[in-house]
């Protein structure tokens, strides 16, 4: 079907889309340039990424070039996994968006004039249907694809957050014990 309104809507949506995509891009770069080169600049030893290893002073040579190397391999793989998952969950909301603005579009002009017949307009309304029916499919299998993916990132998110609590409160409560021993 050729249509001015579709075609426009379709180069503006796809350009939407890639500015996402690339914005997506250059964020990750962004936050892990920063992420490695904070260490280089610290008054201490410190790591990109904090974790811990039994056994391992972290903070003595070689150790430390060790760790700091391994992270900084670590850092733009990473990321660019990461990314383009969500830059093609994006993408795919995006196409699924477009779709249901053509068939909102087909149903607000098929009133007008376009065919005479009722045969037509029968065949018509059959295709949007047809449309419509291929739109609910591919949220299904669109839904069936990130659900999992999405409900690990949100319990990993969580027990971060539960996790960066429970040091803030540990953290406190060494503080004020340190100081109330000080006062002493």
């Amino acid at each position: 079907m050729e249509d001015e309104y579709i075609r426009n809507m379709v180069r503006s949506l796809t350009k939407r889309a890639r500015v996402t995509s690339w914005a997506n891009i250059g964020l990750a770069l962004v936050v892990g340039t920063s992420y490695l080169t904070y260490p280089l600049f610290a008054t201490g030893r410190i790591l990109p990424y904090g974790f811990y290893v039994p056994g391992v002073e972290k903070f003595d040579s070689p150790q430390w070039e060790v760790l700091y190397i391994f992270q900084f391999l670590l850092s733009f793989p990473g990321a660019s996994m990461y990314i383009p998952f969500t830059s093609f969950f994006a993408n795919c909301t995006v196409f699924g968006l477009i779709q249901l603005k053509t068939i909102e579009h087909q149903l607000q002009t098929f009133k007008k004039p376009a065919v005479n017949d009722d045969l037509g307009q029968y065949a018509r309304l059959k295709s949007i249907i047809r449309q419509h029916q291929r739109v609910i499919v591919f949220v299904r299998e669109l839904n069936s694809l990130v659900t999992n993916v999405c409900l690990i990132e949100l319990l990993s998110f969580g027990l971060m957050v539960v996790a960066l609590l429970f040091l803030i409160i540990v953290v406190r409560d060494e503080i004020a014990g340190f100081v109330s021993n000080c006062d002493a």
